[in-house]
């Protein structure tokens, strides 16, 4: 089921955030919260256009940011533009933290598209 597959791609992150990163590993990682998030206003974009105007389809968009380690100073730009991208779109950021550090960024993008 879904919920299955969700919880063992949760556990897979939670095993490779526990493990020691190079430092080119360390780099994709923080360009993949960015690069999520684009995706996800893009697949949120295209699918909100495609729909519309349909009356039985009236979602409002969110978009789950679940992550294992803490904020570097290279995605602060480019996420934050994603934050803002998300709140003009009208798009609600939830931010879960699995990790013992916290995130600024990710406090920050639930605070700003919050309801």
């Amino acid at each position: 089921s879904m919920s299955e597959i969700i919880l063992d791609r949760i556990k897979k992150i939670m095993k490779q955030g526990a493990q020691q990163q190079d430092p080119q590993q360390q780099q994709q990682q923080e360009v993949s919260l960015s690069g999520g998030l684009s995706r996800a206003l893009c697949y949120i974009n295209r699918y909100s256009s495609r729909y519309a105007a349909s009356p039985r389809h009236k979602a409002k968009p969110r978009i789950l940011c679940l992550l294992v380690a803490g904020d570097t100073p290279l995605q602060y730009i480019p996420v934050m533009n994603c934050i803002f991208a998300a709140q003009h779109a009208g798009v609600v950021i939830d931010a879960m933290v699995v990790g013992q550090s916290d995130s600024a960024l990710l406090q920050q993008a639930a605070h700003i598209t919050g309801p």
